[in-house]
């Protein structure tokens, strides 16, 4: 804990500010840090239905022959970026639960990292 204040305290005496208004910023910083992850990840939901429409699509358009079997290709890739965000996203909930929850935690690990 002493060398978190000693690195809050180097980072305000850089900033120009009192080490209680950085730790206050941080502290709605990290409110609004999990609103944003919150809005990021029902632009994610919104997403993953395009790519469920998407994926039905090219499985009735290549089963009536309308499409080539090829074109599953792009389809595999476009679901594979869905599900490397989606990892992504569930590996960042506990910090958005802790900006919500605990912003003393999220902004000590902003500060830590």
């Amino acid at each position: 804990m002493e060398n978190l204040t000693a690195l809050l305290e180097k980072l305000a005496l850089k900033l120009g500010v009192a080490v209680d208004v950085l730790w206050a910023a941080l502290m709605r910083q990290a409110v609004v840090s999990s609103i944003c992850d919150l809005i990021w990840m029902a632009a994610l939901a919104y997403g993953l239905t395009l790519v469920i429409k998407y994926v039905r699509l090219c499985h009735s358009k290549v089963e009536d022959r309308t499409w080539d079997e090829i074109a599953w290709l792009p389809c595999a890739m476009v679901c594979l970026v869905a599900f490397g965000l989606v990892i992504a996203t569930i590996a960042s909930l506990p910090m958005t639960f802790a900006g919500f929850f605990n912003p003393e935690y999220w902004a000590l690990m902003k500060i830590i990292k």
